[in-house]
């Protein structure tokens, strides 16, 4: 292209000017002559660069171009994107213009911007006269564009083979290569052009040469189906049929990199791929058919143990798989991983494709060796493939047999809720209360999934509603911890035992008011759930649902008479464990239900207070002491709530608990006041206000020493001294 400064710099924007450019545009010769007599400038450009000597040649006005070369107009001038008038005249295929141009003195091979030459869009507009013209006055055939890319490439992509020929005959180069190492016999291949193969070999093609990723043209045609290609390679002898294609399976899909960046392998690629093996994957029967009559080993694999009929049989194609299946082929050659081709079949649906495999005695209960022990079966009924779960079956699968994981068929079919495969299976005799790892069963986890159809399909099969697992759980505990309601009332109506407990006395009810399901727990406690069983860590359905703040489940329970003065092994009732988490609802309904629980104590004389004091839990506390509770009731250690609350320096508790009547200076076991135990802690704020309540500075505990004396900061200090005031 030619340098900025070369443009010439006249107002472009003048009448005469654009008047120059339309005239030149339409042929007008003698309104041409006329506006350059009155100064028009030759050499001026428009918006895009173009002179009136581009616009005449790309109009195939040959009088304009002829008359303003006699005016000395420059032929070689580009523009903005490097077109010349003879890229523009060889572009629309103007041979006279052509001619003109270059008698006129044209450059034959100037490059636009993105490395055209004339000779290479005559070529890509299929001009073949302007290409022979240009090839005739010295262009140079074998130029490459910025994509690498001769017009040889152009001419195999447009499958002209006249064109081709006229190239081969002024010395194209026939292994010029492209981007990613594609040479034109490559591109030959991928168009599917016997003849032009043929030219391209007799001009010196290298028939072995690869692309970047190792693919030959034998590959390129038996991945895009072109037996004719391959026929012409094997019969020409120079292309090996059992050459490997060595492709790094990082790579991924091979690929020529084009403007369409068209996929020539597509998918994942492994490593030491042969033309049959592409044709076989892409299902060209003929191309497989035409390599194996020329040598090629229709057992042979890949890397990773890939067949030709491994590859077929996993796409589902099935003329390749009849017909590699008649010539001989393994039926059971596994992968490198232990797959056969019937697993792989089975996997992807493909019905057709497995019924071949079965008539030529494909072994049905093959396991692989990968990570799940794959099975023909398993992997139909996991990818949920009906038609080919019954062949299977009619052929003898093992419907009981267990994969790798320690579950059956049966279990994989449950869990994927694939219904028709658990159908099939229950009719093919699977045991629906087979033994499976850590004692689950199928039922189980159909009722944990929430899947009513398929466990109505177990029970009617036989499935034992109260089976339990190792840890001793049913699948109406997995249903209502869940919430799985339709799928609860169906154990129920089948007779699920409500009181069920597991190997920690946990029942159904328990896990319900765990879980947060006041509907779950309504069903059992109507269909008979004990609703004050205790579990191993002395737990009543109450204490969970009122340690976990679940207000509905709360209120349900006492509305069925919950009782709630149980205690755990700690001595707490559900009210401690309400009060300790700060739930003030729940206690509030508890406290209503059972308020003689409010000062009930635990096993260290802890009351419901106490624990929500210390935790900071004002709310709460608000609600027991207007609901009456002691507000110095005091611990085994002597620990009232002001000192729990206090310790903790739980400020807004203190001055709660101070204005509902809490004494100020009791002491607790060791003889510390509230205020002992806040100066230690540092908690300044609690000291303020114990303080401005009357706090007695003095007292000396067990260890004779006053709050003072165990304080840790100065302003703790100047507060217990007297220095700061407290009520500031």
């Amino acid at each position: 292209m030619a340098d900025s400064d070369s443009i010439v710099s006249e107002n472009t924007s003048s009448s005469l000017q654009y008047e120059l450019f339309d005239s030149a545009e339409r042929g007008n010769l003698q309104v041409v002559k006329h506006l350059v007599k009155r100064g028009a400038k030759l050499d001026s450009r428009n918006e895009w660069g173009g002179t009136a000597l581009s616009l005449a040649a790309y109009n195939g006005q040959v009088a304009v171009c002829e008359y303003l070369l006699e005016q000395n107009a420059n032929p070689n001038l580009q523009t903005k994107y490097g077109y010349t008038p003879l890229h523009l005249a060889a572009q629309k295929g103007h041979p006279q213009t052509i001619g003109t141009l270059i008698d006129g003195g044209a450059r034959v091979d100037t490059q636009t911007g993105e490395g055209y030459t004339a000779l290479y869009l005559s070529v890509l507009g299929e001009h073949k006269i302007p290409a022979k013209m240009l090839l005739a006055a010295g262009a140079d055939c074998n130029i490459k564009t910025k994509k690498n890319e001769t017009v040889l490439h152009i001419a195999i992509d447009k499958k002209r083979e006249d064109i081709v020929d006229l190239l081969l005959n002024n010395q194209a180069n026939p292994n010029s290569v492209r981007k990613d190492g594609e040479t034109p016999l490559h591109s030959a291949s991928h168009i599917g052009s016997p003849k032009i193969v043929q030219m391209l070999i007799k001009a010196g093609a290298l028939v072995d040469g690869t692309m970047k990723n190792g693919a030959t043209a034998m590959h390129i045609g038996a991945r895009y189906g072109k037996e004719g290609v391959i026929r012409t390679l094997a019969n020409i002898g120079g292309a090996d049929t059992m050459s490997t294609m060595n492709v790094d399976t990082a790579i991924g899909p091979i690929c020529i990199e084009r403007d369409t960046d068209e996929l020539v392998g597509g998918g994942h690629i492994d490593k030491d791929w042969r033309p049959i093996h592409m044709a076989a994957f892409w299902g060209h029967k003929p191309c497989v058919e035409e390599l194996q009559r020329n040598g090629a080993d229709i057992n042979c694999q890949t890397s990773e143990g890939f067949s030709p009929l491994y590859l077929a049989s996993q796409n589902g194609h099935v003329p390749v798989v009849d017909y590699l299946l008649r010539q001989g082929a393994f039926v059971d050659r596994p992968s490198k991983i232990g797959c056969i081709p019937l697993i792989v079949a089975s996997g992807g649906g493909h019905t057709a494709v497995v019924d071949l495999l079965l008539r030529y005695e494909s072994n049905v209960d093959h396991v692989a060796s990968d990570p799940n022990k794959s099975t023909a079966l398993g992997e139909a009924i996991e990818n949920g493939h009906r038609d080919v779960t019954e062949l299977l079956l009619q052929a003898g699968a093992d419907v009981h047999k267990a994969r790798s994981d320690g579950y059956n068929h049966l279990f994989h079919a449950v869990r994927s809720e694939k219904i028709s495969s658990v159908e099939i299976l229950l009719t093919g005799r699977a045991d629906p209360n087979g033994s499976l790892r850590g004692g689950i069963s199928c039922l189980q986890v159909a009722a944990a999934q929430g899947n009513e159809e398929i466990s109505r399909m177990l029970l009617d099969a036989g499935a034992d509603v109260n089976h339990q697992r190792n840890d001793g759980s049913t699948a109406l505990h997995d249903a209502a911890g869940l919430g799985r309601i339709k799928v609860v009332k169906l154990l129920l109506a089948r007779g699920a035992n409500p009181k069920a407990k597991d190997k920690t006395g946990g029942t159904p009810l328990q896990i319900a008011a765990e879980e947060n399901q006041p509907h779950a727990a309504e069903l059992l406690i109507k269909a008979g759930a004990e609703i004050n069983t205790v579990n191993d860590n002395g737990f009543t359905p109450l204490f969970y649902a009122a340690q976990n703040d679940h207000l509905d489940v709360v209120k349900l329970l006492l509305h069925y008479r919950a009782n709630t003065q149980i205690e755990d092994s700690e001595g707490w009732v559900a009210l401690h464990f309400a009060a300790q988490a700060g739930h003030c609802q729940v206690a509030d309904a508890l406290i209503r239900n059972g308020h003689q629980t409010i000062n009930g104590e635990g096993n260290k004389g802890e009351s419901p207070l106490c624990l929500a004091a210390e935790q900071g839990h004002y709310d709460v506390v608000r609600l027991l002491c207007v609901r009456g509770a002691n507000v110095n009731h005091k611990t085994s250690d002597g620990m009232t709530p002001l000192h729990l609350a206090a310790e903790e320096g739980h400020k807004g508790v203190v001055e709660a608990l101070l204005g509902r009547g809490a004494n100020v200076n009791v002491l607790n076991r060791v003889k510390n006041s509230p205020l002992h135990l806040a100066s230690m802690e540092d908690k300044q704020d609690v000291i303020a206000s114990l303080l401005r309540k009357g706090a007695d500075t003095n007292i000396r505990n067990i260890d004779n020493l006053r709050p003072i004396e165990l304080a840790k900061s100065v302003k703790a200090k100047k507060l217990l001294s007297g220095k700061i005031r407290s009520d500031r």
